[in-house]
């Protein structure tokens, strides 16, 4: 009577593809028929995607490992489906019909022996200093770790694999119960050579991607300048490196980083270099020490003097940071030196032309960038303008013998300097004669020369006093100049005539010199002759006979 074989349920299989060695028994089949100890199964297996890793012992019926198992290896990464035939030997060990079969699905469980890697060990770049917060770097940054990472959606597959398995274990508890009926039925019929067949399904399900998570991060100096994202990588990630802070070229010109991925295990830690340089830009405007460079300078400073240095810095490095000065309008009193910005005097100042200069300079660096800045020049008057007279000379008179004091003459000198330097004091220098008889007094601006004495024609050398007037301002040192006046002193005359007394005056002796300047003098007294009788009674007036006698006597005598 033939035995009819079936194996025994396949439980799942557990094994770490990485562990497992060659030759290695992670399954036995059996023949769970109740058959004598002559009859023998003879299992057999076909590969499917095995690709000759695992062995069947054709007698005993143990699967085993022959080759070293790496589930990062792609061909392995899916797993296997293995299926085995188990074929009974009749007594003369030839196979007879009775044949059984079961499928495997197996699934390598993953084992953390993958340490994170990144895709270069060094990275370089160069970026402008300009680079806003937020400007991702130019580098292509990946980090993996080959151990198994769980894909999307994976939880959901598994869920919807279990309960596809469960109703398929029901199927085929429902197709078992069938196979068991026909098989009776066959029993019944006696028929010989019946083939029953028996498939299992074995499925492995792991959870995945515990051992390909790891954690990405930055170490060095001034690293906080810098970001990354994401940190947290589970499998394989693109790293994104951007910029957190304001970058500036003249502050920090380059960084260097440590580049780290490490995982749960303290030995699986990946590691590159990152260095990063900037690139200079002339992001800085020069500036002025000063917005204003106020000076003074007295107006006789002789042209070629250094007047003033101007100073712009520019916080850029390199050829961006040099600095050069101009003149927006290029004055004629006044050059720049360009690279030092000293303001250098090039033509004589005059404090009564120009009092003050406005100059505007312009700073400019390297890369075109310019400042504007000013500059006051104020002119300081100097006493370099002595006084000067209206006229070359002056001719004054005054009458002989007067009591009042008697104006002679009146001059006038101006300064072209400021105040105080052009405040003008007068002094007679020098006279010819009586010295002491003069004054000076400002009225509206003019000297008034006075005699303040009476003075005595024939006490004068030929009528005439030469005095010479000096004007100097309030400068120090002062500046003066003198004007020559010439001072007629004109005579009284008085003459004696039946009792009455006389008087006459001579306007000019100079030109009673003259025949007809003289005759025409005569016919002028003869009019004043009329007109002094009642002058001669008030002279006498009051004087007694002897004394108004001596009175006309002298006043023959001075005729004469």
């Amino acid at each position: 009577m033939t035995r009819h074989k079936r194996f025994l349920g396949i439980q799942h299989i557990h094994f770490c593809g990485f562990l497992t060695t060659p030759h290695w028994l992670f399954r036995k089949l059996q023949d769970v028929s109740h058959v004598c100890s002559a009859d023998r199964v003879s299992p057999t297996a076909h590969p499917g995607n095995t690709n000759s890793v695992f062995a069947l012992d054709y007698i005993s019926g143990s699967l085993t490992v022959s080759g070293q198992l790496d589930r990062e290896n792609p061909l392995y990464s899916a797993g296997f489906t293995l299926t085995v035939k188990a074929t009974e030997l009749r007594a003369d060990r030839f196979p007879s019909d009775a044949t059984v079969m079961t499928t495997f699905t197996i699934l390598l469980i993953d084992k953390n022996d993958n340490a994170p890697k990144f895709n270069s060990s060094e990275y370089r770049v160069r970026i402008t200093e300009l680079a806003q917060v937020g400007f991702a770097l130019p580098l292509f940054i990946q980090a993996e770790d080959k151990d198994e990472r769980k894909r999307r959606g994976e939880e959901r597959r598994g869920e919807e694999r279990r309960g596809e398995e469960r109703r398929g274990e029901e199927r085929r508890g429902e197709e078992r119960e069938e196979r068991r009926e026909r098989r009776g039925e066959e029993r019944r019929r006696g028929e010989d050579g019946h083939r029953a067949r028996n498939t299992y399904k074995n499925t492995l399900f792991i959870q995945r991607g515990v051992n390909s998570m790891f954690q990405v991060f930055l170490t060095g100096n001034n690293s906080e300048y810098f970001t990354l994202s994401p940190t947290a990588v589970q499998g394989r990630a693109d790293i994104r490196m951007r910029v957190a802070m304001p970058l500036d070229y003249e502050h920090i010109r380059s960084y260097s980083f440590s580049l780290y991925a490490n995982e749960s295990m303290s030995d699986h830690v990946g590691f590159a270099r990152v260095f990063i340089e900037l690139i200079n830009e002339n992001d800085n405007r020069p500036i002025f020490s000063k917005p204003l460079y106020n000076i003074s300078l007295p107006e006789n400073t002789a042209p070629g003097t250094s007047l003033l240095h101007i100073l712009a810095t520019d916080a850029d490095a390199g050829t961006f940071g040099i600095v050069r000065y101009y003149f927006s309008d290029e004055p004629d009193q006044f050059s720049l030196d360009e690279e030092t910005g000293w303001v250098i005097l090039r033509a004589s100042l005059d404090y009564e032309l120009m009092r003050r200069f406005t100059l505007t300079v312009l700073a400019k660096d390297g890369g075109g960038e310019e400042t504007t800045g000013r500059i006051r020049v104020n002119v300081l008057d100097v006493n370099d303008n002595g006084p000067l007279f209206q006229k070359e000379a002056y001719v004054g008179s005054l009458r002989e013998n007067e009591q009042a004091v008697q104006p002679v003459a009146r001059v006038r000198a101006t300064d072209e300097d400021s105040p105080p330097n052009n405040f003008l004091t007068y002094t007679v220098a020098s006279a010819s004669a009586f010295a002491g008889y003069f004054s000076i007094i400002m009225v509206d601006g003019y000297a008034v020369i006075s005699v303040t004495r009476p003075l005595d024609y024939e006490q004068v050398p030929n009528g005439m006093i030469h005095l010479t007037v000096m004007a100097k301002d309030g400068g120090i040192p002062a500046l003066n100049s003198t004007v020559p006046i010439t001072v007629e002193v004109i005579l009284k005359l008085a003459l004696r005539h039946e009792g009455w007394q006389k008087n006459y005056t001579r306007i000019s002796i100079t030109s009673l010199l003259d025949e007809k300047e003289e005759r025409r003098g005569e016919e002028t007294m003869t009019q004043w002759g009329d007109r002094g009788l009642s002058a001669g009674r008030s002279d006498t007036e009051g004087l007694t006979g002897d004394e108004a006698d001596d009175a006309a006597e002298q006043t023959g005598d001075e005729q004469q």
